[in-house]
């Protein structure tokens, strides 16, 4: 018996997306909507990076990984530390050719920039497999960036999986940006000590006790909500949460 949902089911699960996905209220539950289309598609892993308001946002500082679900995330997390954008031609081919980019016909050598070049020549090193990236557009020049990991498969991408994945991509960017308002994705840029900290005050710790669960201060808890506080634009502690969950910048 076939273990992935032939095609009619498949045709079923996009649809129910499509229904399930514009009513969706935390980017957690958008998430899982898009993990169940991917797996019908066989699809081994994705990562959603999302590209702030050029005219608000400094060039460096525009990309943010919201989440990787199976990939290689050390890439992920080195491509928005190290601001890789600025020198990745994949994101502009995307856009300016208005299709998805096959990460098998990536070519080192064909970079219009040293930069470029050094930069395929990286993510050639990274062994990322192969895989497929779709770039997604939303309001106030908020872009997206999805890759979708085939693993070590080369076959040909049929136009219907194609299809289905620019439309997943499409869609679950406009409810991204519907979720998250512009200018909170770019506040919310926490630490990751700065989301744990979040998501036990989601789940109602003190801070004392937050403080005695990661073994630091409560000086040093007290510091860090603080800073949290501004980050999300909150004067309290359930602000804070809701907006932290909202976002999906709670690690809960």
């Amino acid at each position: 018996m076939n273990e992935f949902p032939i095609p009619s089911e498949r045709a079923e699960i996009l649809r129910d997306f499509v229904i399930r996905v514009p009513e969706t209220e935390l980017v957690q539950d958008l998430r899982e909507c898009v993990e169940t289309v991917i797996s019908a598609y066989e699809i081994d892993s994705v990562s959603y990076l999302h590209f702030d308001n050029p005219a608000t946002t400094d060039h460096k500082d525009r990309a943010r990984l919201v989440w990787s679900v199976n990939g290689p995330r050390h890439w992920n997390e080195r491509y928005v530390a190290e601001s890789l954008h600025v020198m990745d031609p994949i994101f502009e081919m995307a856009t300016i050719e208005m299709r998805p980019i096959r990460w098998r016909d990536l070519d080192p050598g064909v970079g219009n920039s040293l930069a470029e070049r050094a930069f395929l020549s990286a993510r050639q090193k990274a062994q990322l497999g192969d895989g497929v990236s779709i770039v997604s557009f939303g309001p106030q020049l908020r872009s997206g960036l999805f890759n979708f990991g085939f693993g070590d498969v080369h076959e040909e991408l049929e136009p219907e999986t194609e299809a289905a994945l620019t439309a997943v991509a499409q869609l679950a960017h406009l409810t991204y940006c519907r979720l998250v308002p512009d200018g909170v994705s770019h506040v919310a840029r926490m630490t990751p000590r700065e989301k744990q900290i979040l998501g036990l005050m989601a789940r109602g710790k003190s801070n004392g006790a937050i403080a005695s669960i990661l073994s630091l201060s409560p000086h040093t808890i007290d510091s860090r909500i603080r800073g949290i506080f501004d980050k999300l634009d909150a004067t309290d502690r359930t602000t804070a949460a809701i907006k932290g969950v909202a976002t999906g910048a709670a690690v809960t």
